[in-house]
């Protein structure tokens, strides 16, 4: 039996019934996309758009009115969409996902999930 936030919920866990260490980081990376975009799982596929679009910077929360370092806020955005990745095999690990924030080291290029069904869901 699996217990957790619906929201928060890895699909893949959901799926299998088991939860593991890729669980919580595709749960870190939901309250990473929460809090920068104000963006809940259902808006997961705009942030994608803007990440493919290069407009990343668009998909913050508009309520901060650009008071952000954007440099940081490019950070937090695409470790979120790292860490949702929906093929447990493409996220990082939390501790290679911390390191990521405390750091200045290139970003990752994405790959953007092949289908739809395959983004975070309920």
């Amino acid at each position: 039996m699996v217990v957790g936030i619906e929201n928060y919920l890895d699909p893949e866990c959901r799926k299998t019934g088991k939860f593991n260490c890729s669980s919580d980081v595709y749960s870190f990376g939901l309250v990473l996309l929460e809090i920068a975009c104000k963006k809940d799982k259902n808006s997961y596929a705009q942030v994608w758009e803007r990440y493919i679009d290069r407009t990343l910077m668009q998909a913050a929360d508009d309520r901060l009115q650009g008071a952000f370092d954007e440099t940081q806020m490019e950070r937090v955005i695409i470790l979120g969409l790292w860490c949702c990745q929906p093929n447990i095999e493409m996220r990082p690990m939390m501790e290679q996902a911390m390191d990521f924030l405390e750091s200045d080291g290139p970003l990752p290029k994405l790959a953007k999930p092949e289908t739809s069904s395959s983004a975070p869901s309920n």
